[in-house]
């Protein structure tokens, strides 16, 4: 059956026939697994039927009835396990409308009501009556049960979990009944709720439940972010299987710790018999793939497990030659261990695949295999909300590691086995992170010790589960942990004792104390602090990454890897902005309205692509002045249309995907410029990067860069050859570099510039692309009627320009009254009165980069401080939250990157030449911050005299409070004009004078500023 965006659970009406698992002969020849997913009977419990409130003993009464009823053709209804019994929402809620439909009719199609549901009996039936004797010992294991829950075989308790991550298993052997059919029982519960905290409200084993512990217990990113209590998941959601060994003892866990020429292994032995049992052990290794062996060996002394107890064994072997694994080259082994009697009778055995690899921290690097590795990463995969669909698992892995995305975070909870096996085989490193995000944030005190005892066991039993999967590089403890509060000392001992305890169980992985606070007291391996450049911080086409900011470095000689690093956030359905930050106003600052509510969505994705792909190929490059480990992007799954909603054969990425491909190629040529716009025949000064991460830590001899100029055809315009010395692996080479702009045919032209690294067979090993526009210099307007113009205190660029395109005269020379009046950044004050004598009858004034000068000219229309409103408080004091408050000025200063045309329309006169974003992002020199506005003006727009032009508002977090009055208050103006009787003012602080000599927009901006009529 294709994966569809329904998931159909094979569920009928009331049901009394238990749906059974036979075990044949055949499978209890050798020791197995045989799964117990699929159609499991299920008895629900609803709110008006409370749980137990006291003790385990009512459950265990329950059970034993409920057993009995059973047997007696009890009506139950069949449900398909795994699977949640309620919505699934996780991460970002309504991230596709499409899921989010699907997910309401696979709960409406369950055929009991959820609305209610608090509890409920699952069963399944074990077959043995084909059996006299059965001298086997049988386990259940479950990977994950919601929320709280207990195990019974033929009524009998067997064990239980508190918590939906941590796995377990249950031994039924003592419970079996040869000859006969044989009922596994699983109750499970999300809680009640109780008017006191401290009410027992459930058990789980023999730790009692109260409501606020219920309430807190962990639950990853699932309920959605920012939903509040999330104590709501029930159902066995992970998978189950039984596992059938002879008797004579188990191999309880195995351990698998390589090193590059060789290996540890632990090997833990229980018994669960009244006698103690004797045996040997062996083990051998073999490639995955071809099956050659790598080593045997047997070990032959006598091990000797007494009754009811464990026995740890562990072994030392060196001088052997393994393939490595890496994410790029992802090679495996089988490990298989056996557990013999004294006769060599295989009593049980344990397989898993394996990977030989290192990971360290030395200095500021993160070494991977005894090399250093800067990590090239992107997070969030869509785990959370399809967590057992193997086709999504392996499809958007594959098409990560594709995408040079090759290191991911699990984020905000830990995966199953299913996910890290696909990273294991697909070749993904894992940051693999713990239970509980936002942990102890804010300044509150930390929770009671038995949810702090709760966090620590379901996070090592994560950690023991997933340990011998290759693709783990780190752990992460908490997403956001700290946040508000990461030097609250009682706050980082606890997380000390988490850390210590996961290094005792796991050496050989580095950790990370959080993933986004600064590790204050130096408690982890790595640190590890969040960024939203280019989303709600200023972004990478003005930020210097050579330099320590939040979000890059902390230099506590430690490596540094910024694990969400984000773009802004898609809907993966059409692309469009996530309706969250439409109401946050996250969006607008980059696009506007236009782009945020209309109904093109390519302004928005076009933003996404052209700021990651800088983002990622400058924090590459920047390393060589900076040091960093690596970046991880956040979150790729908006980066891919319909990447869980459709099968693959229908999803297509958004353009981030492929600029973020391009950026973390392994081996990168890069252009340093932000510059887009070009005037042709014009000289550009920048530089060349070439970033060697070659995935077999190898040196790159010589080489050679082909530049080269197309148009959209491709046909070659120009092209520039140029040799480069040797770069050793993890080198970064700056090479400087000028070239000129070819001559056009047309008044514009769309071009592409082109890289192509060739080594010395005259083999591509890295190629890069740039979309660019390549126009004529603005010259005369020959379309407008002609108008004279004067220009005071501007730079010589602005006066340059002003010879192209108009006569210029010295205002003290004028014999006559002029048409438009261009004050500079340079110019003296003048009285109004003054300037309008030398204006004709409905002249211009026009006030460039006057910055707060400008409100001498036009009082009448500047809010002044007592008309602005503060807004509220933030709702925590940290970096994530805004105060929302404005600052009570009439103008603000900023490094302004995106400046909204208001109503624009390319039939607009003021707007003739220019299409919606190009108020955004001017080049002010070679290399230099490309940015638009030095300034915006808080305005009065209700005044009829008033005619906004170009609207800012500032990157920013969340805000507090009524985000329409935030809004209002933050912002501004760079552009407008003021309608008066004698003529108009027009107050522009875009940066022209530093643009108009690189930008051709800059100069068609002021060209239409002096000659094109401006209406409302």
């Amino acid at each position: 059956m294709k994966n569809s965006i329904i998931i159909v659970c094979f569920i009928f009406s009331l049901h009394s026939v238990s749906q059974s698992v036979f075990i044949s002969s055949k499978e209890l020849e050798k020791p197995t697994k045989i799964s117990l997913n699929g159609i499991w009977d299920f008895i629900p419990i609803y709110g008006t039927q409370d749980p137990v409130k006291s003790g385990p003993e009512q459950i265990d009464k329950d059970a034993a009835k409920i057993f009995n009823e059973f047997r007696n053709q009890r009506q139950s209804y069949q449900v398909e396990v795994p699977q949640m019994l309620n919505r699934i929402s996780w991460w970002l809620p309504n991230v596709s409308m499409e899921y989010e439909k699907a997910e309401e009719a696979r709960v409406a199609a369950l055929p009991f009501k959820t609305e209610d549901l608090r509890a409920g009996w699952y069963m399944k039936t074990i077959d043995l009556t084909g059996y006299d004797i059965f001298e086997k010992e049988i386990f259940a294991n479950f990977e994950g049960i919601a929320t709280v829950s207990r195990v019974y075989i033929n009524g009998n308790f067997v064990g239980g979990h508190l918590g939906m991550f941590g796995a377990f298993e249950t031994r039924l052997t003592p419970h079996l009944k040869v000859g006969r059919s044989n009922h596994l029982m699983v109750y499970t519960e999300r809680g009640v709720k109780s008017e006191n905290g401290d009410d027992v409200v459930s058990v789980a084993v023999t730790v009692p439940v109260t409501k606020d512990m219920l309430m807190s217990l962990n639950s990853g990113l699932f309920g959605g972010f920012g939903n509040g209590p999330r104590a709501k998941f029930l159902g066995i959601w992970q998978p189950v299987h039984l596992t059938v060994s002879n008797s004579g003892g188990k191999i309880e866990d195995v351990f698998f710790n390589p090193i590059l020429t060789g290996h540890k292994i632990e090997f833990s032995l229980e018994n669960h018999s009244r006698e103690t049992v004797s045996g040997y052990w062996s083990y051998k290794i073999t490639d995955k793939h071809s099956e050659e062996l790598l080593v045997e060996e047997e070990f032959r002394e006598t091990v000797h497990i007494p009754s009811h107890e464990t026995t740890t064994l562990k072994i030392s072997k060196q001088n052997l030659n393994p393939k490595h694994w890496t994410p790029d080259h992802p090679n495996l082994y089988q490990l298989e261990a056996y557990w013999k009697n004294l006769e060599g009778k295989v009593i049980d055995s344990y397989k898993c695949q394996i990977g030989y690899r290192t990971v360290e921290a030395h200095g500021e690097q993160v070494y991977l295999n005894g090399k250093p590795y800067w990590i090239r990463g992107a997070n969030m995969p869509p785990y959370g909300y399809k967590s057992n669909d193997s086709i999504l698992a392996r499809n958007f892995l594959q098409l990560m590691h594709e995408g040079n995305t090759v290191v991911t975070r699990t984020h905000g909870n830990p995966w199953n086995h299913m996910w890290y096996t696909a990273a294991d085989e697909v070749g993904i490193g894992v940051s693999s992170e713990g239970v509980r995000p936002w942990a102890l944030m804010t300044k509150s005190p930390p929770p009671p010790k038995a949810i702090l005892e709760h966090w620590k066991q379901e996070q090592l039993e994560s950690i023991k589960e997933y340990r011998n999967h290759p693709s783990i590089l780190f752990y992460v403890i908490s997403n956001e942990g700290l946040q508000a509060d990461h030097e609250n000392e009682e706050k980082l001992s606890i997380f000390k004792d988490i850390i210590d305890a996961v290094k005792e169980l796991d050496p050989s992985r580095l950790v990370f104390q959080t993933s986004g606070d600064p590790d204050h007291n130096d408690n982890a391996d790595i640190e590890d602090v969040h960024a939203y450049w280019g989303w709600y911080e200023s972004s990478s086409f003005v930020n210097d990454y050579t330099k320590p900011r939040r979000g890059l470095t902390l230099g506590h000689d430690k490596p540094f890897i910024n694990q969400e690093c984000a773009v802004p956030y898609s809907m993966i359905d059409d692309g469009s902005v996530h309706p969250n930050y439409v109401g946050r106003y996250s969006a607008q600052t980059w696009i506007g309205d236009i782009g945020t509510l209309g109904l093109d969505h390519s302004y928005f994705q076009d933003h996404i692509y052209l700021e990651g792909k800088m983002k990622t190929e400058k924090l590459r490059y920047s390393r060589s002045q900076l040091p960093t480990a690596g970046f991880m992007l956040f979150s790729n799954l908006t980066w891919i249309q319909h990447a869980f909603t459709r099968p693959p054969d229908q999803w297509k990425p958004f353009p981030i995907y492929d600029g973020v491909k391009q950026g973390f190629q392994p081996i990168l040529v890069a252009l340093e410029t932000p510059q887009r716009f070009f005037y042709e025949e014009d000289t550009v000064s920048t530089n060349l990067f070439i970033v060697n991460d070659n995935t077999k830590f190898k040196d790159i001899g010589k080489t050679t860069v082909h530049f080269s100029i197309e148009n959209p055809e491709g046909k070659e315009l120009m092209t520039i050859t140029k040799l480069i010395k040797d770069i050793r692996y993890f080198e970064v080479e700056k090479i400087p570099f000028t070239f000129s702009l070819p001559k056009l045919n047309s008044t514009e032209k769309k071009v592409v510039f082109k890289l192509k690294l060739k080594n010395n067979k005259d083999e591509v090993i890295s190629e890069n692309s740039y979309s660019m526009v390549v126009q004529k210099k603005i010259g005369k307007a020959d379309d407008v009627e002609k108008n004279s113009v004067i220009a005071l205190g501007c730079n010589e660029r602005i006066n340059q320009f002003l010879e192209d395109v108009s006569d210029v005269k010295s205002f003290s020379k004028l014999k006559s009254k002029v048409d438009v009046i261009i004050l500079g950044p340079n110019s003296k004050a003048y009285e109004l009165n003054e300037v309008k004598k030398h204006l004709k009858k409905t002249g211009r004034l026009i006030l460039l980069q006057q910055g707060e000068n400008a409100h001498a000219y036009v009082q009448d229309v500047i809010k002044i401080p007592k008309d602005l409103q503060p807004g509220d408080k933030p709702a925590m004091k940290d970096f994530m939250y805004d105060s929302g408050t404005a600052d009570l000025k009439a103008i603000e200063y900023s490094t302004g990157e995106f400046v909204e045309m208001l109503d624009w329309d390319k039939q607009k006169p003021v707007f003739n030449g220019l299409d919606a974003m190009d108020w955004k992002w001017w080049m002010t020199g070679n290399n230099n911050p490309a940015y638009v506005a030095s300034s915006s003006h808080k305005l009065n727009i209700e005044n009829d005299m008033v005619i906004p032009l170009g609207r800012f508002l500032n990157s920013h977090f969340y805000w507090s409070g009524n985000l329409k009055n935030v809004y209002d208050n933050k912002i501004g103006y760079p552009v407008f004009s003021v309608k008066y009787a004698w003529g108009d003012i027009v107050v522009c602080d875009l940066v022209i004078s530093e643009a108009v000599e690189y930008d051709p927009r800059a100069a068609i901006t002021l060209r239409n500023l002096i000659y094109q009529t401006i209406d409302k």
